[in-house]
């Protein structure tokens, strides 16, 4: 419990906490883990944890801002897709703890929404929780 529930209990807090910033590239970032040599092993269950606020923002997609280029819907789904395939992530689970935050609770369904339509478009087996 010293060694591993205690400090396992105090990251998790902190990663609950909401965090301001200007780029959320959420996408791009799952992308970069599922890729990496270290993630590709060829044995056992594979799953990613997602403790975000779920509110992508990047040139490639972004939940902000009135551009529709950028609040595709379609476009988020393609993204995930050419993401989850182009990585080798297909046999990946993903579990989503979306945190709550400061975030207006309207804006945070939305995301919800966007994001769960999109994973489950591009064949994505995701468990989601709000925080």
């Amino acid at each position: 419990m010293e060694k591993f529930g205690r400090p396992l209990d105090e990251a998790l807090a902190v990663l609950t906490q909401p965090a301001k910033g200007n780029l959320s590239p959420i996408v791009e970032a799952v992308g970069d883990v599922v890729s990496r040599p270290e993630t590709r092993v060829r044995e056992g269950d594979k799953s990613l944890v997602l403790v975000s606020d779920m509110l992508q923002n990047s040139g490639q997609f972004s939940v902000f801002g009135n551009n529709p280029a950028t609040r595709d819907p379609e476009r988020l789904k393609r993204l995930v897709t050419k993401v989850w395939q182009e990585s080798g992530a297909r046999d990946w689970k993903l579990q989503v703890h979306q945190v709550q935050g400061v975030y207006d609770p309207t804006r945070l369904e939305q995301a919800s929404t966007l994001w769960q339509q999109a994973l489950r478009g591009a064949g994505v087996a995701v468990v989601w929780e709000r925080l």
